[in-house]
């Protein structure tokens, strides 16, 4: 049986970013939301230069995303980790050696243009499903600006596997 995080993550599958930080997409919002760091952050570049993070999907929300599902599923993620910044998932839990359903994962590719959509940083988090033809499938947020699952080859490194607390 799949913990109840990642059954709450596959409800939420399809969901988008809009297009413009004019018009957002308010099942984004609730999970950036869910960190109160984000409220006190203007971007300062982009097309959503001068917005508050909080108020615009175009903030990088993979991390918020985690943070939400593990909150819906009676989690109580540790918010002193910024969880925000992908790479400072591996600071939450208990690290594993080998990954298994369900496990934060947080991978790294050198940025470029062509992740963009996915990190600006060249971290992502996201959940652990399943490994295919060598590379490991995540379920998560701001993955292509959607939520949803990928397989993430071709220069992502996975940093580490943590099984919430």
């Amino acid at each position: 049986q799949e913990p109840a995080w990642i059954t709450v993550a596959r409800r939420e599958v399809g969901v988008k970013e809009k297009r413009g930080p004019e018009r957002n997409n308010q099942d984004i919002l609730r999970y950036i939301g869910t960190v109160k760091q984000l409220a006190k952050i203007r971007h300062k570049t982009g097309a959503a230069k001068g917005y508050i993070a909080s108020e615009v999907d175009e903030t990088a929300w993979c991390g918020c995303f985690v943070n939400w599902c593990l909150i819906q599923a009676g989690k109580q993620p540790n918010m002193g980790i910024n969880a925000a910044r992908a790479r400072k998932w591996l600071g939450y839990g208990t690290r594993l050696q080998t990954p298994r359903v369900g496990a934060i994962t947080v991978l790294y590719k050198t940025p470029s243009k062509k992740i963009a959509q996915t990190t600006i940083s060249g971290f992502h988090v996201g959940f652990y499903v399943r490994e295919r033809r060598g590379a490991p499938v995540l379920l998560g947020g701001n993955q292509g600006n959607e939520v949803n699952e990928t397989r993430f080859a071709g220069g992502w490194r996975v940093r580490g596997y943590v099984w919430p607390a």
